[in-house]
């Protein structure tokens, strides 16, 4: 495959485009050296891809790692890991010698040793280093040159970070003396004489795996091979990045004021706290994006496609107190959004990402990421293209059988969905940016779905997987920021943002008009169908209770429904007064499926939130509310606690169910014990409105001037107190409206016994010596 044909497979991508690749780190490579390296073992990794007829080769990140080896935990956002360096190639450029090497011939052949093979990269490192001092080749140092010329506005504070990093015995940046930690250009200055050899050499192992991996990116483009990367969202704290930008992120005299992780799910109880410094986005903002737009492009200088992990971080982050021993005690703060993406596109000219969108997102998350047409993870099995049989035991002439039938039909044919999108935007400033505002329309039409597509009755199967259908979103959003007041002392930012999207299914399946989604105890509550919105909720449409009106009563305790009155789904003789009824749609006296009907719709018709901000002296205020409206909740905890809709036993029911149907209480709401209708069907009495307001964040540190804690030898004493998930307006009777069990376009707002946001208030002491 040419240049030209791997361009091609880059995003927009095509209709047409079905590719496939490999997941696979570089240290996981064979190697004579302890580790896999970006030498000849990746460019033989690439040919075996190649001859397998895959597109993409993706590693895991690959910057210098610091904590555990981590590659998620890198000691800089902009180099590379040395280790990757291959001798192989050091050797061809005289560099090294086959000698030097011979050490490595010791190491295990199925696992890193990481102590050792550290210790031993660095003294090859070195190694070609001095040698490249001693007779340094005029081409190569030209390129050395013009390398570090390139690189200079990451490369000189990365080698002094690293540098220092090795003079003091690979502690916390935030352990090394104060004048150093703070930047002081005296201290610097004495430290880069003094380690000017240190430096230099970390500049030239950057260098040799910046020019060995471009070596290795061109190989793969020749093969007809595209690398993907992989982009932490956020940097360790004890990292150059950190140390040289301190501007970027949320830090008291360089300790985190809040840290990253999660907050509680059904992952993990307590949530993950993974103790990374936060980004300042409104700082970051003030510089068009800079150092995440550099960040960016120093990763695409090695691959070509990025997968940005995290995604849901560019719409809101989870910030935990630094000294929080779990994550579940955090509050949601609003991440940039857009205005990123439209920062990014605006110097890349396109946007070469995949957004790892995994776990529990949220409806901003979609719309943010369809907005741009990022290109989704969707975990996709091999069930729908291999044919899955079932085992069975028969029994015959008395003989045990074993028996092998077709439990699942096969689809060679399939191919990755594809999407075309339209993109209108304008922006405002006004006042010197004090107010900016930001409009943008955007209608995505995505193509060849893949979707359980039905089948003739007599094929024996119900359904096959393919792609089929076309699904269209548009909608339109409004974002204004606005500095109200600023002053020396006072300063009142407000954000507001508000997103309507709709959705509509073009088509599916020949000969389809409408899918249906079920759940493990309901048939079918979801139906989406042509020239409809996706995921709309289906059932019958409640009627109340049926009343003693509604009988016939022949003989004293003998109740007959009266033949001008419908059933109610289930035989019209075991139909008693108190017992739940729907609405005959097409008249006919029974209630069947030809009376199901749209009980109710869950997209809704718009989500926001409003956000302000507030400084004053030492004190910080933030208050974050947010919203959805227009959308409904299919609670179907009610099905099984008000009213038992499954007629399960030693099942305890909701107090409220006290007050259903009874002779004395002829409720026209809540149908007698032991009056369902059929069993797993659900009713629009299920259906609840699922609009909310959310006071979703409060927080309000202060900083205590220094001229009063400098006397108790302290350099920053914070108190703050952080108050999530306090208020919430909604007429939704279940225990938290922002809930969608089962989140997917054809099953969203099922509430079935989701663990409800929790509310939480958290204070803390942050003090630096």
């Amino acid at each position: 495959m040419s240049q030209v044909d791997c361009q091609s497979l880059l995003p927009p991508f095509r209709p047409e485009c079905r590719t496939s690749g490999v997941l696979l780190h570089v240290t996981s490579l064979p190697s004579p050296y302890g580790i896999g390296d970006v030498g000849p073992a990746a460019h033989a990794w690439i040919d075996q891809i190649h001859y397998a007829g895959q597109s993409w080769w993706q590693a895991l990140p690959l910057g210098p790692t610091g904590y555990g080896n981590s590659p998620y935990q890198a000691l800089s956002s902009f180099a590379g890991n040395g280790l990757l360096v291959s001798p192989d190639f050091l050797i061809d450029d005289g560099l090294l010698t086959a000698e030097d090497c011979e050490e490595g011939l010791t190491f295990p052949k199925d696992a890193v040793d990481f102590d050792r093979v550290i210790a031993f990269k660095h003294r090859l490192l070195a190694r070609a280093w001095s040698n490249f001092r001693a007779s340094p080749q005029r081409a190569l140092r030209s390129e050395f040159d013009q390398f570090c010329s390139e690189q200079a506005h990451w490369l000189n504070d990365y080698a002094l970070f690293r540098a220092m990093k090795m003079q003091y015995g690979g502690i916390d940046f935030l352990d090394w003396p104060q004048a150093l930690v703070k930047r002081d250009p005296a201290a610097l200055a004495c430290v880069r004489l003094d380690q000017e050899e240190k430096i230099d050499q970390s500049r030239f192992a950057q260098f040799l795996l910046f020019r060995q991996g471009k070596r290795l990116k061109d190989y793969a483009r020749e093969r007809g091979i595209l690398l993907i990367g992989d982009l932490p969202f956020f940097v360790s704290q004890d990292s150059s990045d950190v140390w040289a930008n301190p501007e970027c992120f949320q830090l008291d005299h360089l300790r985190p004021r809040f840290v990253a992780g999660v907050p509680p799910d059904y992952f993990s109880a307590q949530g993950q706290l993974w103790g990374n410094p936060v980004y300042d986005w409104e700082a970051l903002r003030r510089t068009g994006y800079r150092w995440c737009i550099d960040r960016l492009k120093a990763l695409l200088a090695h691959v070509d496609l990025v997968r940005l992990d995290h995604f849901r971080g560019f719409c809101a982050a989870w910030h935990v107190p630094p000294d929080a021993r779990t994550a579940e005690h955090g509050h949601w703060v609003q991440g940039p959004g857009a205005d990123f993406f439209e920062a990014v596109q605006r110097e890349l000219g396109h946007l070469p990402f995949i957004a790892e969108d995994l776990g529990l997102i949220t409806a901003d998350v979609i719309a943010l990421r369809d907005k741009f047409g990022l290109q989704k993870m969707v975990m996709v099995g091999d069930r729908g293209m291999i044919t899955s049989a079932r085992i069975a035991a028969l029994n015959m002439m008395e003989d045990a059988v074993e028996a092998r039938t077709k439990a699942e039909l096969a689809n060679e044919d399939l191919k990755w969905e594809s999407t075309q999108q339209t993109d209108i935007g304008y922006d405002l400033s006004l006042f010197n940016s004090r107010i900016e505002l930001s409009v943008d329309a955007y209608r995505k039409v995505t193509k060849n779905l893949l979707l359980n597509a039905s089948l003739p009755a007599s094929t024996g199967f119900a359904t096959v997987f393919k792609n089929v259908g076309t699904l269209r979103n548009q909608g339109l959003e409004f974002s204004l920021n606005t500095i109200n007041v600023k002053s020396k002392s006072f300063t009142w930012a407000t954000n507001f943002n508000i997103s309507f999207n709709i959705n509509k299914i073009i088509a599916l399946a020949q000969n389809q008009e409408a899918l249906f989604a079920g759940t493990f105890i309901a048939n079918n509550p979801w139906v989406s169908r042509i020239g409809q919105q996706s995921g709309m909720f289906y059932g019958y449409a409640f009627n109340g209770v049926y009343q003693y009106s509604d009988f016939d009563n022949p003989s004293p305790g003998v109740y007959i429904l009266r033949k001008d009155r419908p059933d109610n789904g289930t035989a019209r003789a075991t139909i008693q007064p108190g017992d739940e009824k729907f609405k005959d749609i097409n008249g006919d006296g029974t209630i069947n499926a030809f009376d199901n009907v749209i009980i109710g719709r869950s997209q809704p018709i718009h989500i926001g939130g409003f956000s302000n901000n507030f400084n004053y002296k030492g004190f910080d205020l933030n208050v974050f509310f947010q919203w959805s409206y227009g959308n409904q909740i299919l609670n179907a905890d009610r099905f099984m606690f008000e009213g038992n809709g499954n007629k399960m036993n030693n099942m305890n029911q909701y107090a409220e169910y006290a007050h259903r149907w009874s002779p004395t209480n002829p409720s026209n709401t809540m149908y007698r014990a032991g009056g369902q209708g059929p069993l797993s069907v659900f009713s629009s009495r299920l259906v609840e409105n699922g609009s909310y307001l959310r006071l979703k964040t409060v927080s309000l540190g202060y900083n205590l001037p220094l001229n009063l804690i400098s006397k108790l030898s302290l350099t920053q004493l914070r108190f703050n107190v952080s108050a999530q998930n306090l208020l919430t307006f909604t007429k939704y009777s279940g225990r938290d409206p922002e809930v969608s069990v089962r989140n997917t376009v054809l099953t969203p707002g099922l509430d079935f016994s989701a663990y409800p946001q929790a509310r939480s208030i958290t204070f803390g002491l942050n003090a630096s010596f």
